[in-house]
């Protein structure tokens, strides 16, 4: 369809970038590019993205500009899934966790290759409580690609929530050994005094 104009709503790259630097830095140095992809199609103007995001990331935290912001680019752009991820991110931060994770399920509907997004869906599925659910989405990214960590690690998570804890400890094993994930050593305490097994920690 016809590109939105500036005055129709489009998000600055500064809303934009607001938006993502409420997020990791690994979560969002995957968004630049889609800012800047924007801001070339988009009619988008301002600063080069790079320069603005680690700009915000010294600013307050304005959560519904971020919103606003996201849902905008989700308007631009509804099958990029990290738009979906980063709102859905937004909504767990303030306590949103059924909006959460419908989002992020709408999210994996129409981003449905992207193994990140259904990774994420797994932990938003998690943080809900829907234990069951978030096994099935970290499972179907691990079909995706089993070397793929994020969705281990909130597999293993998942599994020690439910009580599972010898099995959580087997698939922190494989995040553990094949990569670095600081959060790892956390998980394998709370694994531990779960299951009173001093030797899973």
């Amino acid at each position: 369809g016809d590109i939105p104009r500036q005055d129709e709503g489009v998000p600055t790259v500064g809303q934009l970038a607001r938006g993502a630097a409420l997020w990791p830095v690994h979560v969002t140095h995957r968004l630049r590019n889609d800012i800047g992809r924007i801001a070339l199609v988009g009619g988008v103007r301002g600063e080069r993205p790079e320069q603005k995001c680690e700009k915000c990331r010294n600013r307050g935290q304005d959560w519904a500009e971020g919103e606003a912001a996201f849902r905008r680019a989700i308007r631009l752009d509804p099958t990029n899934g990290n738009y979906h991820q980063l709102l859905s991110n937004l909504m767990v931060a303030t306590g949103r966790l059924d909006e959460a994770v419908r989002q992020i399920q709408e999210g994996v509907r129409a981003d449905p290759a992207s193994i990140m997004v259904r990774a994420v869906s797994a932990r938003q599925l998690y943080f809900a409580g829907r234990y069951e659910e978030a096994l099935e989405a970290a499972r179907e990214a691990l079909a995706m690609d089993s070397s793929f960590l994020p969705a281990r690690m909130n597999l293993a998570i998942t599994l020690s929530a439910m009580g599972r804890q010898a099995e959580a400890a087997k698939e922190l094993d494989q995040v553990m050994t094949r990569g670095h994930f600081p959060q790892s050593m956390m998980h394998r305490a709370v694994i531990a005094a779960r299951s009173g097994d001093p030797a899973l920690a």
